[in-house]
């Protein structure tokens, strides 16, 4: 897979997850997936119902996609970038405060943090 392939292959990761996590009930924290009872799961589970950040990823790669490490690493330094040095999508998605940095976040936050991701990417296929 080239660059640019990758690159637009992680935009519509992006695009999936924000979509499986634009329902609030979707959303989770302190797991990366649980079912509709609250019971923690896999991400690859098929009673898996709501995901964090960080699962939501997870769960849509594996489940629609090649979940080629190229694929993943481009998901997550787009994230990364966004976020910081000092913050983990984990961290960031369940409301920690790591080493004084960022303020506790919730579900807009990281809502708003895929649409960003979305941005990034858009422009960089754009930009080809």
């Amino acid at each position: 897979m080239t660059e640019t392939e990758t690159t637009k292959e992680a935009l519509v990761v992006l695009k999936e997850t924000r979509e499986l996590l634009s329902d609030p009930s979707r959303w989770t924290q302190g797991a990366f997936a649980r079912d509709k009872a609250g019971n923690v799961v896999y991400t690859s589970s098929p009673v898996a119902h709501s995901f964090c950040a960080h699962g939501a990823i997870l769960h849509i790669i594996e489940t629609k996609h090649s979940g080629t490490v190229e694929l993943r690493d481009k998901v997550w330094s787009t994230l990364g970038k966004l976020l910081g040095p000092n913050r983990s999508l984990i961290s960031y998605n369940d409301g920690y405060v790591v080493n004084g940095a960022g303020a506790p976040t919730g579900y807009d936050d990281v809502i708003q943090l895929f649409d960003a991701g979305i941005s990034v990417l858009e422009a960089e296929v754009s930009h080809g």
